[in-house]
């Protein structure tokens, strides 16, 4: 039969869990920060490309655009009306006069394209 090796490391590996930590936190901080990089340009191309006619601007001044981080795995974000008119110029008339569904459309495959494009990067540094 054959014999049976035993070994045991002396490592510790409380550096490599701290690095690990590090390391994560970066990568989410970059997304986060390439993330808002889109948000201020989808604010800007929902600005300037509202279907509706201003009367006062406020609508289209407080179209805005947030990132947040709700958990670990997730990084939304979001785009919204700061006016409480805003939900009506999103559903009612047949949502004629709605920006924020077109523009998050508009945007999704090329905001998957760059954070892919992140990580890509990322990958290719390691």
């Amino acid at each position: 039969m054959g014999s049976r090796y035993r070994y045991k490391s002396n490592y510790d590996g409380s550096d490599l869990e701290r690095n690990l930590i590090t390391f994560s936190a970066r990568v989410a901080a970059a997304c986060v920060a390439k993330m808002t990089t889109y948000g201020i340009e989808i604010r800007a191309d929902a600005q300037k490309n509202r279907p509706w006619t201003d009367r006062t601007g406020m609508a289209k001044a407080t179209l805005n655009t947030v990132v947040s981080q709700p958990d670990s795995k997730m990084i939304r974000l979001t785009l919204a009306h700061g006016v409480w008119y805003g939900k009506y110029l999103e559903y009612s008339h047949g949502k004629r006069f709605a920006i924020v569904m077109p523009t998050l459309k508009k945007w999704e495959s090329k905001v998957m394209r760059g954070m892919q494009g992140l990580f890509n990067a990322i990958g290719r540094r390691m």
